[in-house]
């Protein structure tokens, strides 16, 4: 017996190197393949993101009447712009136009505007080429991180009223005569002196004549124009009744946004003639005619 106990450690080795070698034999359990690394992108394949834009950095909470516009310069490992190429845009508030393809020069742009929300919004833009055959293979891919601000809506204090390029005074008409076009201009102010967002609504009206279109489409008593760098400019007809006989109210022409307004009085004359044609009313046959200011007489004779 006590020799079979020290023959217990021999054949405990024994053991274990025949189940070593029947493991190593198992053609059930192929040792691991380790795969050939990838070859990396060529430069014309990479992608990145070299510049990325907001202009204007700073919008207001203002229902989409101001908004960012964000812009991103793609290149590949050449340093060449990328065309047709699709860029990603997130903001954690706000919207943004979400997917967007880089134009002939390898920019894409996004924009940016609010959603009632107020803060400092973070854009995010993505890029991503992907393998042509592997689906959902990416071969290369970039981001980049701008922060575009989302203020309070300030308030309108003023609006600056323009006609015939010159400042309204209040309280002093403006001359015009009959059938006379004038530009009216109209900047609104905020309470810090700054210009209203292009796109902002101004609605003009008048008492007497009428507003005209650039090709003079009659626009009726009231119209709604988009500021412009700051300013809405609106054309005024003055109409074909004069307002300067006794007793006769002046005309006005009003400039309003947001609560705000300015006005300015048209004062309008009659228009000069150019001539006077006199007729015979006995047989309807036209008499000589003179130009006004003339001395020469003309005589009518009633037959």
């Amino acid at each position: 017996m006590k020799r079979f106990n020290s023959l217990i450690p021999f054949l405990t080795l024994i053991v274990i190197i025949l189940v070593s070698f029947s493991a190593s034999c198992d053609k059930r359990n192929p040792p691991p393949i380790i795969p050939t690394p990838p070859e990396p992108p060529s430069l014309s394949d990479m992608r990145e993101i070299t510049s990325i834009k907001a202009v204007p950095d700073t919008i207001y909470a203002d229902n989409n009447v101001t908004f960012s516009r964000i812009s991103v310069q793609v290149k590949d490992g050449e340093n060449f712009g990328v065309r047709n190429q699709m860029v990603n845009f997130k903001t954690d508030i706000g919207n943004i136009i979400t997917d967007v393809t880089t134009d002939s020069t390898g920019v894409a742009t996004s924009t940016f505007w609010d959603s009632g929300d107020t803060g400092m919004a973070t854009i995010v833009a993505i890029v991503r080429n992907f393998h042509e055959t592997v689906k959902d293979s990416i071969i290369s891919m970039d981001s980049d991180t701008i922060r575009v601000y989302i203020a309070p809506v300030p308030e309108i204090d003023q609006i600056k009223l323009e006609a015939k390029n010159s400042a309204v005074v209040a309280g002093v008409p403006i001359d015009m005569e009959v059938q006379e076009v004038i530009p009216f201009t109209a900047r609104p102010l905020y309470a810090d002196g700054t210009n209203l967002p292009d796109n902002s609504l101004v609605t003009f009206s008048c008492t007497q004549g009428y507003f005209v279109a650039s090709d003079d489409t009659d626009l009726g008593l009231e119209t709604v124009v988009k500021t412009v760098n700051g300013r809405a400019t609106v054309r005024y007809n003055s109409g074909t009744s004069s307002n300067v006989g006794p007793g006769e109210e002046l005309g006005s022409v009003t400039a309003s946004i947001g609560g705000v307004e300015s006005d300015a009085l048209i004062s309008i004359s009659p228009d000069a003639p150019s001539s006077i044609l006199l007729k015979s009313f006995v047989d309807g046959v036209p008499s000589q005619t003179s130009d006004v200011g003339s001395s020469s007489e003309i005589m009518i004779k009633a037959t």
